[in-house]
């Protein structure tokens, strides 16, 4: 009889850390330089999402903005349903942006509260719910960031051409600094930037050594003078 109990007992425990794991793993991020002030990004996001559950911005001007949804008395799921997401099941949506050299470090985050029970299904819907969600904000803010340039260049013209170097004797510079072959698209470019930015961006070298934290600066600012350069040449490309 207490071997029965004593495997009871395992299948119990074993159910519990599978839960325990599905929670864990109910959570999607992404981390993206954009060309944008914070407060930019907010009225970007804001135009999309609505207000905010909750807007905070620290001392150093860094941007948090987080978004609750559905019906936080759920506790449990176990079922996928097609209308989960937009109606009924809780979940956090969480923009940070903190401004780096005139460039924005973004992390959009989606995750579903701690004390909710999931199943592997209900996950693996989530995360198919969140990757569409993140992939659109990420579109409104490319967007965003088109259009400053478009709008920047046509303003002011006279002031870029006399704190840029002249397009004709720099584009190849530029984008070789970003390791493109002249004549790359702005999609090519912002990739190519954002490649640059998730390695040498000063807050993803956290804890290298001094001498590598230089040379990875030095890369990414001078990564970031090219795309601007080629922001205000090219964006209109968008």
């Amino acid at each position: 009889m207490w071997i029965v109990s004593i495997i009871a007992a395992g299948v119990i425990a074993l159910c519990l850390w599978f839960m325990r794991m599905d929670k864990r793993r109910a959570y999607v991020r992404q981390r993206i330089p954009f060309g944008l002030t914070p407060r930019e990004i907010e009225c970007a996001i804001v135009q999309l999402q609505g207000q905010p559950t909750e807007r905070r911005y620290s001392v150093d001007g860094a941007l948090t903005l987080t978004y609750r949804c559905g019906d936080l008395r759920v506790v449990e799921a176990h079922k996928a349903t097609d209308d989960m997401w937009t109606e009924w099941m809780p979940f956090e949506f969480v923009v940070t942006a903190k401004l780096f050299d005139n460039i924005s470090l973004v992390g959009l985050h989606m995750l579903v509260p701690s004390q909710v029970t999931l199943s592997m299904e209900v996950i693996k819907s989530f995360k198919q719910f969140a990757a569409t969600e993140l992939a659109s904000l990420v579109a409104v803010l490319e967007r965003a960031e088109a259009e400053w340039a478009r709008e920047h260049r046509s303003k002011a013209p006279h002031q870029e051409s006399q704190n840029a170097a002249p397009v004709t004797s720099t584009d190849d510079s530029n984008f070789d600094l970003l390791g493109l072959k002249p004549g790359a698209t702005w999609p090519e470019v912002q990739a190519a930037f954002r490649t640059i930015s998730m390695q040498f961006h000063p807050d993803r070298m956290v804890g290298l050594p001094p001498h590598l934290v230089e040379l990875g600066t030095k890369r990414f600012n001078e990564a970031s003078v090219a795309y601007q350069r080629l922001r205000v040449q090219l964006g209109s490309q968008a």
